[in-house]
């Protein structure tokens, strides 16, 4: 049997109903159903009529739209209530000596971070600037992306294959940036954006990975803050905003932002991988020793 699932609905409405005419409309409410656990932008349904037999259709679509956010799990961080999405995810590669990066220290300058993104709802750019997924970096980080934002296809997070399978574990996707496709250029400050042009569609549950160039906090930055038992400021988000089937005018509507995976998330994904980390949800800014001294607890003949 077909395992596919189809988005619809087939009802028998009763014979003794009254005929729909201009003056009397029917109100018809289903109850308890099985929503998707992804979201969606403006979308219209669509409605048919048969007749008793099935055939002799009239099809229409409604005159509203429906939007839906994936679902999410709630996070008080800092007093705040955040919002961790379950399909639409964001996760770092952990790389270099620190897993940070090449220049993980305070007010470092091109520190290169590789980021994953999974969408969680299908964007689809109707030819408006508005339509753009934006990774939103902690606060007094510079976020830019350089030439195409393409992460090498030979690193290590491409080569592992955990399941044995002969297939890599994690398909490398881009995002173009041919001018019919969109880009990158209006990144800045702590925000890293990607416009989408006329017809570009990233699908629901694509997976992309960018490569992100960044200009580290002046200050150091904890990766987790035992002490509030929190991330504390140091939060990373994915949003995406976009139109759907709307008419472009206005502001579009907005999906996110959700918080890159949690600390817990970044366990279950290293014991997955048999205790090797490869992912993690934020990356902690580092800051040099001063006057380090080492000095034997121990003064016995080793």
């Amino acid at each position: 049997a077909s395992t596919k699932r189809f988005n619809s609905i087939r009802v028998r409405l009763p014979t003794e109903m009254d005929d729909i005419t201009t003056s009397v409309k029917h109100r018809l409410i289903f109850r308890s159903l099985q929503l998707p656990t992804g979201g969606f932008f403006p979308d219209r349904l669509g409605v048919q009529l048969t007749d008793s037999k099935d055939e002799k259709p009239d099809y229409t679509t409604t005159a509203g739209f429906l939007f839906k956010e994936p679902e999410y799990d709630t996070q008080i961080i800092s007093n705040f209530q955040m919002k961790r999405y379950h399909d639409f995810t964001g996760r770092l590669v952990v790389r270099e000596q620190t897993g940070y990066g090449p220049s993980p220290f305070k007010a470092d300058v091109g520190n290169i971070l590789y980021v994953r993104i999974q969408m969680g709802a299908t964007l689809w750019g109707n030819g408006q600037t508005q339509v753009q997924l934006q990774i939103t970096l902690p606060d007094q980080y510079l976020c830019r992306v350089e030439l195409t934002g393409k992460v090498p296809e030979d690193e290590e997070i491409f080569q592992v294959d955990n399941n044995g399978d002969g297939y890599p574990d994690n398909a490398h996707g881009t995002l173009s940036t041919n001018s019919l496709d969109g880009g990158w250029e209006d990144s800045s400050a702590g925000v890293c954006r990607f416009r989408l042009s006329k017809d570009m569609t990233l699908f629901y549950k694509q997976v992309i990975y960018a490569r992100l160039t960044v200009n580290n906090p002046p200050d150091a930055l904890l990766k987790y803050d035992k002490a509030s038992g929190s991330t504390g400021t140091n939060n990373w988000f994915v949003t995406a905003q976009g139109y759907g089937m709307l008419a472009p005018s206005g502001t579009p509507h907005r999906m996110g932002s959700g918080l890159f995976i949690s600390l817990e998330q970044e366990e279950e994904l290293t014991l997955a991988a048999g205790g090797k980390s490869y992912w993690q949800g934020n990356v902690a800014v580092l800051d040099s020793l001063q006057s380090a001294t080492c000095q034997p607890t121990v003064f016995t003949m080793s």
